[in-house]
């Protein structure tokens, strides 16, 4: 370090950033305006803003519009809110909009919310960091100046033809990943490629990392000097191409770290100086930390400068040893990020990351070869000439994803570790810190190899969970229910996953949580009955279970015993039958042990169904027992079946119940003062969507439960609400959006 100063300034600051990251204390300063407009704009309300255009994106139903130096319009008072995205519908007459144009627009404005589950993406987080805290919807626009930004404009507008053109030059499954890996435009991207690539642990090759810059910028610099230019103007002429390239894409924060680095390692050559690859990184981030420091809370950011340095220390190392080193070093991001680790990502990154200069290569060489042969010879967009210049790359990239595809489909590709804790991770890396000093010490000799028997227990210090008590999460789905059950001896249950206003439930919010607490598979999946807003996740789930596309394994799918069954019902039968899940049908008095925890059926009574069916009151009931702890889940039981059904729990004695999981949304007619008198919950939660069209929970029922002394917790308002308990105590946690 004393011969790296820059070294260690670069690791001061990022420690302290750090450090002030993990605490309450903020990163930046908001200013007094934009603190403001978040307090008043916590929901949708009606709002004025003005501002001018900085970017815009087309994805496949909208137009999203950055507006910047955004002025909040409030009656005489102005308010300065730095960033909105303005998300134009398909069909808005906004297509003539360019980059500088001042727009004036009316609309519904809110602040971007943030995960109200554990594992969610946080799009708050993410948007904060470039300065955006607020979007726009179903927006009214007017031209106030039209002074188009020329330079943004034009890369703008290139970068359109270029993805134009890759799309139209290649098959539509590679002109997507392609488009991703030249321009940085991943909205074509669909899940299935994109969980492809993430399970073989290459994710980072669908984006524009410091790889592809510094592929690019050394690849043109060895071109020039081959082509005998000399050494001054090659690298002038290579840093001045890639900061073109940066500009064109967006400036991304690992392209930009890449073209920090490369601009010092050409600095190096033009001054006869050595390259130091540390100090170039510290250089790189030490601006880039002292420009917007919320970066350091960027995962991107952390993953790209945690393997440029790793990749430097390691470097003399060979091809094999210095994949296994930097996969080791990284497995606590990867598992921070994304709650799983790809197990076989290190032979997957030897063969693939080689082929990236093919891929790159081929692809520059057929989009140029095509636009000048159009240009020459007038060619029109052939197949034949598609399939010459396309055929490099299509072959490639459809290689990869077959490889890719059929290492997903095997059983131990992809390994669900849970968010790693603060002391597992220090554990994991003491460990490896050993591990690696072992390596380097035997590297001469044959007895390094056997340290390879360790790499499973030092994954398994991530990857095994260790569960002590009960824990109940009512699940933050919008306008529906999810309620998931972890048992002490680690067997797991889901009541309920739908919504009638969450866009896949199943894949944006059930699934992540399940990665998140470390749930490689389902018990028991309950439907308590077969309303959208309660079994629309279920259905996706059981989708990606008969697909392949996802590791979860459901076990057991319950129903409700009814003599009637609709096509829904007969339908939900068929998807789990087709994901090879058994399908049971309970009714009042069934029970099912996990563990010390009993979950007892307290409906449906086959004797109260009706004709027609009433599904409401036919739904599933249930009561979990731990010890002396007993929670109430009522799904969207009427107020007058809700006491019928607690006769008899417990076998006839009157059972209190330190939960309840409040039925139907908090509506007015569920959750009598009867009941509650029966109850006596100490805590109530209720499942609803914010700003709901039933207005749940309704006010009369809010009013008997304050009445009752019960603690009410609403998903609406606190996200998941998650209660843990021993047998004797319990405690409960809030995840706030």
């Amino acid at each position: 370090m004393k011969q790296r100063p820059l070294c260690l300034l670069g690791t001061i600051v990022a420690l302290i950033l750090s450090i002030v990251a993990a605490s309450p204390l903020p990163l930046t300063f908001l200013p007094r305006d934009l603190k403001r407009a978040m307090t008043l704009y916590e929901t949708k309300q009606s709002a004025v803003i003005s501002g001018v255009i900085s970017g815009i994106e087309e994805k496949k139903t909208e137009r999203v519009v950055l507006l910047k130096n955004v002025t909040l319009e409030r009656g005489a008072e102005r308010l300065g809110i730095l960033k909105v995205k303005v998300h134009f519908a398909e069909g808005d007459e906004c297509a003539d909009y360019q980059c500088g144009w001042t727009l004036r627009v009316r609309g519904l404005l809110s602040k971007i919310p943030g995960a109200s589950n554990p594992g969610e993406f946080d799009a708050s987080a993410y948007y904060r960091v470039q300065g955006i805290c607020f979007q726009m919807r179903e927006p009214v626009a007017e031209v106030l100046r039209a002074d188009t930004d020329l330079l943004l404009e034009w890369t703008r507008r290139v970068r359109e033809r270029i993805n134009q053109r890759i799309r139209t030059l290649f098959p539509g499954d590679v002109s997507e990943i392609l488009c991703a890996m030249l321009t940085g435009e991943r909205s074509g991207l669909d899940e299935e490629t994109r969980s492809l690539w993430r399970n073989g642990g290459i994710a980072h090759m669908l984006a524009i990392s410091g790889l592809h810059l510094s592929l690019l910028g050394m690849g043109l610099f060895a071109l020039l000097r081959r082509l005998g230019v000399p050494l001054r103007p090659a690298g002038f002429l290579s840093a001045a191409a890639l900061l073109l390239y940066l500009i064109l894409i967006g400036g991304q924060i690992s392209a930009l770290r890449a073209f920090l680095m490369f601009s010092v390692m050409m600095g190096a050559k033009l001054l006869g100086r050595t390259y130091d690859p540390p100090t170039a990184l510290s250089f790189a981030v030490i601006l880039i930390l002292l420009t917007n420091p919320e970066y350091i809370t960027y995962s991107g950011f952390q993953m790209s400068c945690c393997a440029v340095l790793l990749a430097a220390l390691f470097r003399r190392r060979s091809r094999s040893a210095t994949a296994l080193l930097l996969y080791l070093w990284m497995l606590p991001l990867v598992a921070a990020d994304y709650n799983e680790i790809p197990l076989l990502s290190v032979g997957i990154n030897l063969l693939v990351v080689p082929l990236l200069p093919v891929i790159l290569g081929s692809s520059v060489l057929g989009l140029a070869g095509d636009g000048l042969c159009r240009l020459l010879f007038a060619w029109n967009d052939s197949g034949a000439a598609r399939s010459f210049f396309a055929f490099g790359g299509t072959v490639v990239l459809e290689g990869m994803n077959a490889v890719l595809a059929f290492i997903n489909r095997l059983p131990a590709s992809v390994l669900v570790t849970g968010h790693p804790s603060v002391p597992r991770t220090v554990l994991y890396l003491a460990a490896l810190l050993i591990w690696t000093a072992l390596h380097w010490r035997y590297r001469l000799y044959k007895r390094r190899f056997l340290l390879l028997a360790a790499v499973p227990f030092l994954i398994a210090i991530l990857a095994v969970p260790s569960r002590k008590h009960l824990k109940i999460t009512v699940l933050s789905v919008g306008q529906g229910d999810g309620i998931c059950i972890e048992t002490a001896e680690g067997k797991t249950a889901l009541i309920d996953g739908g919504s009638t206003t969450a866009f896949e439930v199943g894949r944006k919010r059930l699934l992540p949580f399940l990665k998140y607490e470390g749930i490689r598979g389902l018990d028991y999946v309950i439907a308590t009955h077969v309303d959208e807003d309660h079994i629309s996740g279920i259905r996706e789930l059981l989708d990606m279970c008969a697909e392949g596309s996802s590791h979860l394994e459901i076990g057991t799918l319950l129903l409700p015993l009814l003599a009637e069954k609709d096509e829904k019902y007969m339908s939900l039968e068929e998807e789990a039958g087709r994901a090879g899940v058994r399908v049971l049908h309970v009714q009042r008095g069934d029970s099912f042990r996990m563990g010390e925890t009993e979950l007892r059926i307290l409906g449906p009574d086959p004797s109260l169904e009706t004709e027609p069916l009433d599904r409401n009151a036919q739904c599933i009931v249930s009561a979990l027992h731990y010890r002396d702890f007993d929670a109430l889940l009522t799904g969207d039981v009427s107020g007058e079946v809700e006491t019928q059904l607690l006769e008899g729990d417990r076998g006839g004695e009157q059972c209190t119940y330190e939960l309840l999981k409040v039925a139907h949304h908090g509506s007015r007619a569920s959750t009598t003062e009867e009941f509650l008198e029966a109850v006596r919950p100490a805590v109530s939660v209720i499942s609803c969507g914010e700003g709901n069209l039933y207005g749940h929970p309704h006010e009369e029922l809010l009013e008997r439960l304050n009445n009752c002394g019960s603690m009410v917790y609403r998903t609406d308002v606190s996200g998941a609400v998650s209660i843990c308990s021993d047998g004797r105590k319990y405690w409960v946690t809030v995840k706030t959006p």
